[in-house]
């Protein structure tokens, strides 16, 4: 992802900013996952799909998982391709136990 970022700053695109007429244009301007979950994206999902040359040559911003279309009943196009996103969920850590030498588990990223 970061050698992404690089190549387009150095095209001199800066992903942040709004390439179009906010006046001229209704409806949500970031990337979103309302037809499966309702959510916008958050952090740095919104720079990866903003990017996305889909959200440019579309104008739609909506985004989904294979795996939510496919319970949706809906099929993907043959030959598309994905874009990477990163999900994060909250997880507890427990202390560890007097005398307990290993490390308690712990969800990461996936």
């Amino acid at each position: 992802m970061t050698d992404k970022f690089v190549e387009q700053f150095e095209l001199g695109v800066k992903p942040w900013v709004r390439p179009w007429d906010s006046l001229k244009c209704s409806g949500p301007q970031a990337p979103f996952n309302h037809p499966t979950t309702g959510q916008n994206y958050h952090g740095i999902n919104v720079l990866i799909l903003g990017m996305h040359p889909l959200a440019f040559q579309t104008g739609d911003p909506r985004f989904c998982s294979y795996a939510q279309a496919f319970q949706k009943g809906w099929q993907v196009k043959k030959g598309e391709k994905s874009a990477t996103v990163f999900f994060t969920k909250k997880y507890a850590v427990r202390d560890r136990e007097p005398g307990q030498d290993e490390a308690p588990n712990r969800c990461t990223s996936h």
